[in-house]
């Protein structure tokens, strides 16, 4: 669809937060000689990502949440970027933007049409908001051409559930959304000065032993049945801090009593959204991700990367960034006791901090450097087939690895 000698890519995610996700992706694909357009939601974020990464912006008023009469104007302007931009690749990730992303090039016969699989919030729906979700997982896996998940977790998700046909769903080199950049996350740079330096700015005790956390503060993030756990912790280990990092959650919140609840606690440390998070790692002793779902969480392999040891809930998309028992501990899903006696462990034991997190830097090197990731990536764009025909191996590597997880 695109006119001139270089192929149109359009990059889209629903909320431009998550344009971080994918961040140094767009300079990687002009480079591999794609003219890059951009879709979100408007706002200051959107902005700040197309000036710095120099590509152009337009804008589509999506909600996270089921809207009908606002999904069906974002559907609208989505035909009308699509008929102005004429792209040849539409790489569409984060559910709303996908479902309407991908149907709007199917009906207009984008060439090729990437659903980037991310998550499935599905897993956590009950009823008949479960069912429609179901059929929108569906209506996207059969309008793309070509369904990329994060992780081999997500894919048997996809596939058991009956979501998508398992030679359309694939995985790059061992998954997650981009890799880890293992020069950013690297301990030796965020030594003992930045613990310091980072514990004396948010007022946490150089002695204090510190459970960590960032990620949106919502519901499905656990943040409550991280509150039961952190209750029995603080009792039992007297030198305990948590320090809690991230935005609020409007679309999912906890409870007023949760939230009020750790602000008021004076071992708690919540400072809200900071986005350079490496030297945040360099101040924790161990991480805590009780994710009810999740894709291929960034986080936990940041702090892997960083040395810290990884507690979560053993989820799809969670067991495949933690290896149980070498990195971190995976316990069962919404079990704040299993949560709180793994933390502890931890706590109480520095010889197997230090273990699983020297590990944890070797895993997340051996198997999500972001060298390995993008090369993967920049394998499966130059395999697509530009007459519209889904490929049915998008790159060796990629099918290699999933076959052997």
């Amino acid at each position: 669809m695109s006119s001139g000698l270089r192929p149109r890519l359009l990059y889209a995610v629903t909320d431009p937060l998550s344009f971080r996700l994918g961040s140094g992706q767009i300079l990687l694909m002009k480079c591999a000689g794609y003219e890059v357009h951009a879709v979100s939601s408007p706002g200051p974020l959107a902005v700040q990502f197309s000036r710095a990464d120099g590509v152009p912006l337009h804008p589509v008023p999506m909600a996270r949440r089921i809207s009908p009469l606002m999904d069906l104007r974002a559907f609208i302007t989505w035909l009308l970027v699509l008929r102005r931009v004429r792209p040849s690749v539409v790489h569409a990730g984060t559910p709303k933007a996908a479902v309407l992303g991908t149907l709007a090039a199917w009906i207009l016969r984008v060439p090729v049409r990437i659903y980037y699989v991310h998550g499935l919030p599905l897993t956590t729906a009950h009823g008949l908001k479960k069912l429609l979700l179901s059929v929108i997982e569906n209506l996207t896996c059969a309008a793309a051409t070509h369904v990329v998940c994060v992780g081999p977790s997500m894919r048997r998700e996809l596939i058991e559930r009956g979501l998508c046909d398992e030679g359309k769903a694939v995985v790059l080199a061992q998954g997650s959304s981009n890799g880890i950049d293992l020069e950013v996350f690297d301990p030796e740079r965020h030594g003992a000065a930045t613990r310091a330096e980072v514990r004396r700015r948010l007022g946490i005790p150089a002695d204090a032993l510190v459970i960590g956390l960032i990620a949106r503060l919502g519901r499905e993030k656990g943040i409550e049945q991280l509150l039961e756990a952190w209750r029995t912790v603080r009792e039992e280990c007297k030198g305990a801090h948590l320090l809690v990092i991230g935005p609020e959650e409007p679309n999912d919140p906890p409870s007023a009593e949760c939230l009020d609840a750790l602000q008021r606690d004076p071992r708690v440390c919540m400072p809200g959204a900071i986005w350079n998070t490496a030297p945040l790692y360099a101040a924790m002793d161990v991480f805590c991700l009780p994710s009810h779902r999740e894709g291929v969480p960034n986080v936990l392999l940041e702090a892997a990367a960083m040395r810290v040891p990884v507690v979560a809930f053993g989820v799809p998309g969670v067991v495949d960034a933690v290896s149980d028992g070498v990195t971190g501990t995976l316990v069962e899903p919404l079990n704040a006791g299993a949560l709180a006696a793994a933390l502890r462990k931890y706590l109480q034991n520095p010889s197997i901090r230090g273990q699983h997190g020297a590990a944890g830097r070797d895993w997340v090197s051996a198997h999500f450097d972001r060298e390995k990731v993008w090369l993967a990536l920049t394998k499966f764009y130059s395999s697509v087939n530009f007459a519209g025909r889904p490929s049915r191996a998008p790159a060796p590597r990629a099918q290699s690895a999933v076959a052997s997880r």
